[in-house]
């Protein structure tokens, strides 16, 4: 029941209040490396976080947040794919 409770209670943030400090961001990474991936292959993704307000002034529909984490993947199959979304244009 504490998961439903979770989901159920998830928002979407588009204004921020400053920085997350580094305890926080490292739960976050610490979670995120923690979540199942296809077959195990951990080794195909990569989790950047931007924190560079240049970097993230150039980045588009990220809403002015302080930190962006970037799921990417050096595997261009299907279960990478839908896992963080390969852009074939």
């Amino acid at each position: 029941m504490e998961t439903q409770k979770m989901i159920s209670s998830r928002k979407a943030i588009r204004e921020y209040s400053g920085q997350i400090t580094d305890n926080q961001l490292h739960e976050i990474l610490t979670a995120a490396n923690a979540s199942p991936v296809a077959m195990g292959q951990y080794d195909n993704y990569r989790l950047t976080v931007i924190q560079d307000p240049a970097t993230l002034a150039k980045m588009s529909g990220v809403y002015d947040a302080p930190t962006v984490i970037v799921v990417s993947t050096n595997n261009a199959g299907a279960p990478e794919e839908v896992s963080c979304w390969r852009n074939r244009s």
